[in-house]
């Protein structure tokens, strides 16, 4: 289901389903990440839920939580905040990781793959969008990141909240789009 107009990224509380038909398959970036086969598999053909709430606190910072539910009940919470500071978790798919999140002009986004949001859902936020950026800790070998941009696009005339993301671990680099459907 399309998002409403009314939800912007200033106003992003909602549950959202991912639609796995318009995503980017997501394999070989979990495996670049170092996620193993099973896991994959199961990442794969579960559905993922993401119940995402918004506060601003009085300096104007951003707590994103994000209640991520998957086929089984699996469930999965990921808190951040949008001041750019660098806090650690341990997260149950990915291991130990640092993330840090913030609003960003889009113009500062140097990598074109970002810019290829709604212009119209971009301007209703200030010209600005979520970002977050997180790198793995610990793995044997090279680290990975994985650098995200939140916005909406019009996919087939509907309106979609998507996440553009670039992962790199060493010389690799792959880029998906996630795409979630409005639920409530």
């Amino acid at each position: 289901m399309a998002v409403p107009d009314s939800v912007t990224l200033r106003n992003l509380s909602g549950t959202y389903i991912m639609n796995k038909e318009l995503s980017d398959d997501t394999d070989s970036v979990l495996q670049l990440q170092g996620i193993g086969w099973v896991m994959r598999k199961a990442i794969k053909y579960s559905a993922v839920q993401l119940a995402i709430t918004l506060k601003d606190d009085a300096q104007g910072v951003t707590e994103i939580t994000i209640v991520q539910t998957t086929t089984g009940g699996m469930e999965n919470t990921e808190e951040r905040w949008t001041d750019w500071k660098e806090r650690e978790k341990k997260d149950s798919v990915f291991g130990l990781v640092n993330g840090k999140a913030r609003w960003v002009n889009i113009s500062e986004m140097k990598d074109e793959w970002f810019h290829k949001l709604d212009q119209k859902s971009i301007e209703a936020a200030g010209g600005e969008v979520i970002q977050t950026y997180t790198e793995s800790v610990g793995l044997s070998g090279k680290q990975w990141t994985a650098d995200q941009v939140w916005g909406f696009e019009i996919i087939n005339g509907e309106r979609r909240h998507v996440r553009r993301i670039v992962i790199t671990r060493g010389d690799k680099v792959q880029k998906i789009r996630t795409v979630y459907d409005w639920k409530a």
